[in-house]
Order: structure tokens, then sequence, then C-alpha cells
């Protein structure tokens, strides 16, 4: 049996073979805190700039999330769970800008492809 640890995009690319990808534990957590604390949908959207116009339209909506790390000015919370503790998110709907949204759907489609071969 051999192991290979990847990562990233292209990790996913070059995977051969039965493969399990672990993501975002981080922001997976941020999400069930959140729904911890009240939120009602957590809605993942393509890029910064549809977060920015979401909230310039709806001012009650909740931005999260983070680039290179930090949360980028404007949003409400980055993705650190903790930070959800002290918010106000009963009833609210939270928008999160995912960078692998759209790139990496086929990428996903492939391994499932991979998998259902080598199963």
């Amino acid at each position: 049996m051999e192991i290979r640890i990847l990562q990233l995009l292209d990790g996913a690319k070059d995977a051969r073979g039965l493969t399990v990808i672990i993501d975002v534990f981080r922001a997976f957590s941020t999400a069930c805190y959140a729904f911890g604390c009240g939120t009602v949908k957590i809605f993942p959207i393509g890029d910064i700039l549809q977060a920015y116009e979401i909230k310039r339209l709806n001012p009650d909506y909740v931005l999260i999330g983070e680039r290179n790390e930090q949360k980028p000015p404007g949003f409400d919370f980055g993705n650190s769970p903790s930070q959800l503790l002290t918010g106000h998110l009963t009833g609210k709907r939270l928008y999160t800008p995912q960078v692998r949204v759209h790139r990496e759907l086929p990428t996903q489609k492939m391994l499932m492809k991979l998998l259902q071969e080598v199963l």
C-alpha cells in the first residue's frame, strides 16, 4: 500500500487510486459553531466581490471568511469559531466566499469517478 499526502488543488489533480480528501477543518468547525449560535443558513458563494454586493443589498446578512488567514475589510467574522461566540447570530444568514466553490468541482467529480472505478 502506498500512502501519499498531497495538498491543495494540485494535490487533488495528482491523486491516483483510492483518494481521501480532508479539507477546511477550521471553516467547517466555524459553520458548526454558527449553527449552534442560531444561524439559519450558510450560503457558500463564489468570490469576495459577490460577498460585498450581497452585504450592500442586505446589510443584515453576515459575511464570514478569510483571505490569507485574515478577515477581509467589511466582513463581520473571520473563520475562527471562537469569534462567533460573541456574535448575535440568531436567525441570521451567513455568506462565505469559497475560492474552491467553482474551480474544484470538476476535480471532485473526477475523483468520485476514479473512486467508483477503483471499487
